[in-house]
C-alpha cells in the first residue's frame, strides 16, 4: 500500500533546532555506548566474543530485555553480531562501516548537497586515493587487480557493477587509509542512491553504468602502471561521468523518479535491493520521509497503524524503526498518543559515529591529516566550501 505522510496525524511541527533540543538518549542507547566503548578500550578485534548474554547484563548492571535493544543497536551498526548454539554469544563483527556511511549519507540527503561540492570532494579523494596506491601499490596486489580487470566489459552488467564495486574496495585497501576508505564509502552510497532513485529515462540510465565503469578501470590501469599524470587526468573525466548520474538523483533535487525507476536499477544492481522484511519497511519509511521534503516533527503514525499499513508484525516494524531511529530520520515519542515522527539529523552524533568507527579502525593523526590537507586546499580553490566539504573536515577533525 502507498503510503504518505499526509495519511498521518500532524502535531505541532518543530523546527531542527527546537527539536535537537528536547532529544533524549533512552537507556538501550546508552547500554550500547558502553558497551562499543569497552570493545574500542579493549581493542577486540574482529571475531573476539565479548560474552554471554547473562553475564554481560550482570556486568553492566541492566536486565536482559534492556541489554538486548542495546545490542540490536549495535547490530544494527554492523558492531557486533549474535550467534545462537554452541560456542554462540556476543561477537565483535566485521562490516562495521556501513553503518557510518549510511548514517554520513542520510545527513546529506536531509541537508540537500549541491553536485558542485560533490565534485570537488569526489575528485579530491580520488586523487588522494591515487597517490597513495602508486606509492604503496606491490606487485602481487598490482596482479591482483589486473586480474579483476581482465575482461570485465565483456560480462554481463550485473556482474560488471559488482567487479568495478571490488576494484575500488581492492584500490582503498592498497591506499590503506582508514579515512579514505570511510569517505570514499560515503560517497558510493550516494552514488548508489542516485542510480535507484535517477530520474533519467531508460535509453539515458542504461548507459551510465558502463560509461562510469569504463572511466574508472582506465583509471585503475594508469594507477597499477605508476602513471600519475594520466590518472589524474582520467580522474576528472570519471568525475563529470559521476556527476551526470548524480545530478539526476531525485534523493538531491525536487525531480521525481518514474514508478519502475527503483526495480529499474536494482536488476543491475541486485544487492541494493531489501531482501529482509525489516529492511524494505526501512526502505520504505525513509523513501516516503524523502519524498516529502523531510518535514521535521510531523506524526508517521502510532506503532499499530504502521504495522498494518505495512502488512508486517510490530515486531519487524519496531526493528526497521530501530535502524531508522540510530539513523536519525525518526523518533518514537513518550506518551500513549505521542507516535512515530520526523526528527533531524544531528550533525553532532554523525561526527561522533564517524569518530567511534575511525578510532575502531586505527586511524592516525598522520592519515586523518593527508585527507584533511587535501581537502581543504581544494576548499580553498573554491568560491566557498560545501556542506560535504564542511562535515567531512569535522569528522576528519
Amino acid at each position: 500500500m502507498a503510503i504518505s505522510i499526509s495519511d498521518a496525524r500532524k502535531p505541532g511541527r518543530l523546527t531542527p533546532q527546537s527539536q535537537a533540543g528536547t532529544r533524549r538518549q533512552k537507556l538501550p542507547a546508552k547500554i550500547a555506548r558502553r558497551l562499543e566503548d569497552r570493545i574500542l578500550a579493549e581493542g577486540w578485534p574482529v571475531g573476539h566474543q565479548i560474552g554471554s548474554e547473562a553475564a554481560l547484563a550482570a556486568d553492566l548492571g541492566v536486565g536482559r530485555r534492556t541489554l538486548r535493544e542495546a545490542v540490536r543497536i549495535l547490530e544494527v551498526s554492523g558492531f557486533v553480531e549474535s550467534r545462537k548454539g554452541a560456542g554462540g554469544g556476543l561477537f565483535v563483527a566485521s562490516e562495521a562501516d556501513d553503518f557510518a556511511c549510511k548514517m554520513v549519507s542520510n545527513y546529506l540527503e536531509f541537508v540537500r548537497v549541491d553536485v558542485d561540492d560533490f565534485n570537488v570532494v569526489h575528485r579530491t579523494l580520488n586523487l588522494c586515493v591515487i597517490d597513495a596506491a602508486i606509492a604503496r601499490i606491490s606487485k602481487a596486489q598490482a596482479q591482483e587487480i589486473r586480474a579483476l580487470i581482465a575482461g570485465l566489459t565483456q560480462r554481463p552488467l550485473p556482474r560488471q557493477v559488482s567487479d568495478a564495486q571490488e576494484i575500488h574496495r581492492a584500490l582503498r585497501r592498497v591506499a590503506a587509509n582508514p579515512a579514505l576508505t570511510l569517505l570514499m564509502g560515503v560517497l558510493g552510497r550516494m552514488m548508489l542512491d542516485a542510480s535507484i532513485f535517477s530520474t533519467l529515462n531508460d535509453e539515458q540510465w542504461s548507459r551510465m553504468p558502463g560509461a562510469i565503469i569504463a572511466r574508472h578501470l582506465e583509471m585503475t590501469q594508469a594507477i597499477i602502471e605508476r602513471r600519475r599524470d594520466a590518472a589524474y587526468e582520467i580522474n576528472e573525466k570519471y568525475v563529470q561521468c559521476c556527476a551526470k548520474l548524480f545530478v539526476s538523483s531525485s534523493r538531491f533535487s525536487s525531480k521525481r523518479i518514474s514508478e519502475h525507476a527503483t526495480e529499474r536499477a536494482y536488476r543491475y544492481i541486485p544487492r541494493a535491493k531489501p531482501k529482509r522484511k525489516a529492511e524494505r519497511v526501512e526502505r520504505q519509511i525513509r523513501d516516503m520521509v524523502v519524498a516529502a521534503g523531510w518535514p521535521v516533527g510531523d506524526s508517521l503514525g502510532f506503532e499499530n497503524e504502521l504495522a498494518e499499513r505495512f502488512g508486517v508484525g510490530r515486531s519487524v516494524l519496531r526493528e526497521a524503526l530501530r535502524s531508522l531511529e540510530q539513523l536519525g530520520v525518526v523518533e518514537m515519542g513518550r506518551g500513549g498518543r505521542s507516535g512515530l515522527r520526523v526528527i533531524s539529523p544531528d550533525s553532532a552524533t554523525v561526527v561522533q559515529t564517524c569518530h567511534r568507527h575511525l578510532r575502531r579502525e586505527g586511524l592516525t593523526p598522520q592519515q586523518a591529516g593527508v585527507v584533511r590537507k587535501a581537502i581543504e586546499t581544494s576548499a580553498q580553490h573554491g568560491s566557498s566550501a560545501g556542506r560535504i566539504t564542511k562535515l567531512f573536515l569535522q569528522i576528519l577533525g
